[in-house]
């Protein structure tokens, strides 16, 4: 429930006396182009201090005195009555083609210096609280997500967009859903989930992630399905498995347990694990059963069927791959969900089932990468493919392989460094004089991507060029799924704010300064040099070992540190510091300084 403040101060030096009216229309939000903009008015009733539209109470007037007035269009649009002075006699209207409207209108009279506030909620229906009281404890709110850790750099651009998204993560939530959009995007998938409740969990925020793996465990099946897509009613999709591939996203099986083992560790709620552990083990039982599917002999001995061997079977869950095909990308989140499988087997002392996801993670990791390579051998080409059937270039995919899977040492080296050198020199082309490139911010993933492969000063053009060019309007800090060369282009762009991209913008800013690695814990991977004359502040980030905090800055030839808080890693910490400073001095400070 939503409750807006209208205030109006006569800041004349004579009495005012007016009236202050509000319209309800059926507004096309979104251009034809951007799907779903007309809202419909079938239906309206004045039932004040509520209105109903389409038999649901969607508006409540928490000030006195007001009245409602309904008209279909077919009489005029209630803008026109009130541009007359006033507001119709009907309390209700219909119209077949969703074109009613309502008008709330208020008596105004102010002296000269006094306020006048004007309340609504929507949906109505829950009581409407003392704004002056509420907006305080919602401000406070809201600072308490925002301010959980501290990052000062010279460009503080970079940190506040990351918290804008944070805030809209939230925002966008329904209920103990978590969503990518409000509008386009207002359905739960685990894909988009998994990821962005991922990114709230490394900066500290735990509640809401808590209550989307509730609901969303909820919804698997007995058998281990994990459905890819909760609708926005709450209904889940089905499995309509038929052998095709279509109707099916078969990433959504890692995602799930990678989701649940990322919960557990960043919250350090190990109680919550005995409740959700049954469904783990089942949900992969499930993707074994589907990976083996592509381990029969003539998998085995077919040469054109040899590259699916031992992964899975094709699906819907590239947005781009239809009809559907076998993406690396189910692949790679498969592989990750064994892995976080063996790490939950042994947290709770299952030492069988650990056993057998072990055996699962060695053969498929041999499996993606001889695939990988027969799809690069069979298509000549020289560098990762996102698909097995197009041997296609899909550099934003196969990010997710190092961001999220954490496959980065056992990939293929050479054809590791072409796709991303291959990717650079597209994107580079965007920054030049006259060069129109439209593009997905999708691909912030790159951005982290290059920090972990020790290539900052890429990371650091990417993360700069998105939050100058991305960001429309400039001052609103959200990210579209779609960015146009033309700002003006009449083209889809899915919802803003989106927030899965704003994960990813979230996650690849974290590894700039802290991430977790076997053990370990890297500081310092994206720091541009620049900052450091004026220095750089990290302060309570969470981590899978405790809160770090540190303060380094350059002093002439020589580099000072100080790392401090809760955090303790079992194989320590690691600074990694720009090339730039290799010659410099590198001392540890005595005390945090003032």
């Amino acid at each position: 429930t939503m409750e807006l403040r209208y205030r109006f101060k006569n800041i004349g030096n004579k009495p005012f006396n007016g009236v202050f009216d509000l319209a309800v229309r059926p507004v096309q939000l979104n251009p034809i182009w951007q799907s779903g903009g007309f809202s419909p008015i079938n239906e309206i009733e004045c039932a004040p201090p509520e209105l109903l539209i389409n038999g649901q109470a969607k508006l409540a007037s928490g000030s006195a005195g007001v009245k409602m007035a309904a008209v279909p269009f077919s009489s005029g649009d209630i803008i026109d009555f009130m541009e007359k002075g006033g507001l119709p006699e009907s309390a209700a209207a219909q119209s077949g083609e969703g074109t009613a409207s309502a008008g709330l209108s208020y008596g105004l009279k102010a002296a000269p210096g006094e306020t006048k506030d004007f309340i609504v909620q929507f949906p109505a229906g829950e009581t409407i609280a003392d704004f002056d009281s509420e907006l305080p404890k919602q401000a406070a709110m809201w600072a308490s997500y925002e301010n959980r850790f501290t990052i000062n750099i010279p460009e503080k651009r970079l940190i506040d967009v990351m918290k804008t998204n944070i805030a809209y993560i939230l925002i966008n939530k329904d209920g103990p859903w978590t969503k990518p959009g409000s509008r386009n995007y207002s359905h739960s998938w685990i894909r988009d989930g998994s990821l962005t409740c991922t990114a709230l969990l490394k900066v500290g925020i735990n509640e809401p992630v808590k209550e989307w793996l509730d609901a969303y465990s909820s919804k698997v099946w007995d058998n281990g399905y994990v459905p890819f897509i909760i609708f926005e009613g709450g209904n889940a999709v089905g499995n309509n498995d038929n052998g095709s591939g279509e109707g099916v996203e078969w990433d959504a099986q890692g995602e799930y347990v990678f989701a649940v083992r990322n919960y557990i560790d960043y919250s350090g709620d190990k109680a919550y694990l005995p409740t959700v552990y049954p469904k783990v083990v089942k949900v992969l039982e499930f993707t074994r059963n589907l990976r083996h599917r592509t381990m029969g002999d003539d998998f085995k001995n077919d040469p054109k069927k040899q590259p699916y061997y031992g992964i899975l079977p094709k699906s819907n869950s590239h947005e781009g791959y239809y009809p559907a095909m076998t993406s690396y990308w189910d692949d790679f989140f498969a592989l990750r969900g064994f892995k976080d499988g063996v790490y939950l087997a042994n947290l709770m002392g299952d030492t069988a089932n650990a056993k057998w996801m072990q055996k699962e993670v060695d053969d498929f990791r041999k499996c993606i990468y001889d695939s990988i390579k027969k799809v690069a051998e069979r298509n000549k080409i020289n560098y990762i493919a996102g698909c097995v059937e197009k041997g296609d270039f899909d550099s934003t995919s196969t990010a997710i392989a190092i961001v999220a899977a954490g496959e980065l040492e056992y990939m293929p080296k050479d054809l590791l460094k072409n796709t991303f050198d291959r990717y650079f020199a597209d994107f580079s082309k965007g920054m030049e004089p006259g060069y129109e490139r439209t593009f997905t911010p999708y691909e912030v993933r790159s951005a982290n991507a290059y920090f972990r492969m020790d290539q900052r000063e890429r990371g650091l053009t990417m993360l700069r060029y998105f939050t100058k060019d991305s960001v429309r309007p400039y001052g609103w800090n959200h990210m579209a799924e779609v960015v146009y060369a033309k700002p003006r282009t009449p083209s889809y762009i899915g919802d803003m704010p989106h927030t899965w991209v704003g994960s990813g913008y979230i996650d690849a800013i974290r590894t700039m300064f802290v991430y977790e690695d076997d053990g370990k814990l890297i500081l310092g991977k994206g720091l541009a040099p620049e900052w450091f004359d004026q220095g750089i502040e990290v302060k309570d980030l969470p981590t899978l070992y405790g809160k770090i905090c540190y303060v380094i800055k350059k002093e002439g030839d020589t580099i000072k540190y100080f790392i401090y808080g809760t955090a303790k890693p079992p194989k320590g910490v690691k600074f990694v510091l720009p090339k730039e400073f290799n010659n410099c001095k590198i001392e540890e400070m005595k005390a945090k300084p003032q």
